[in-house]
């Protein structure tokens, strides 16, 4: 079975909020390893949907994290294409797990695919909440060693939660 991790960063909580960033990384967990990535910045171009608390919330946040509106981005139809290109080279007409941290991120990107005429590529019993697997497991589940050193970059966050899911399963598969 392949495995995807996803995060955006975006400019509300709502299913309609404009997206800044997508970041996804490939992992497996039966080999505890991480394989390909993809990140790609969101034109800010027209943003009808930003929500002036999470634009507050950015201000608030690092520099390095900030420094996502300063890169140049593609409009959202092309890092929606990028995106499926990414997944469908992993799926390979096979299972796959997409997870993310809670629905939110997922909510946002297939409300994305719809509005832009696009298929999404994964289907609802693909999809797996990330949030709900570390935090229920890991008090069980001794320390995780590695910090988030870039919190708020999309394919950071990505990383870091596919690697807490590897280390969380590896423990599992030892009990």
């Amino acid at each position: 079975m392949k495995h995807i991790m996803i995060d955006i960063e975006t400019l509300g909580r709502e299913f309609h909020s404009d997206i800044v960033s997508i970041g996804a990384i490939e992992f497996d967990p039966e080999e505890n390893s991480l394989g390909r990535d993809f990140y790609q910045v969101v034109s800010l171009e027209a943003l009808p949907y930003i929500n002036t608390n999470t634009l507050r919330w950015w201000m608030q946040q690092s520099e390095e994290a900030r420094a996502v509106f300063k890169e140049t981005g593609q409009p959202i139809e092309c890092s929606l294409t990028l995106l499926s290109q990414f997944i469908l080279s992993i799926k390979q007409n096979q299972g796959i797990r997409v997870w993310s941290r809670g629905k939110m991120d997922i909510d946002i990107l297939e409300h994305k695919y719809k509005m832009n005429n696009l298929q999404c590529p994964w289907e609802y019993n693909e999809v797996r909440d990330a949030r709900t697997f570390i935090d229920e497991l890991t008090p069980y589940v001794p320390c995780f060693k590695f910090e988030n050193e870039k919190a708020h970059n999309a394919l950071s966050d990505a990383i870091y939660q596919a690697s807490q899911v590897n280390h969380i399963h590896q423990y599992l598969r030892k009990i």
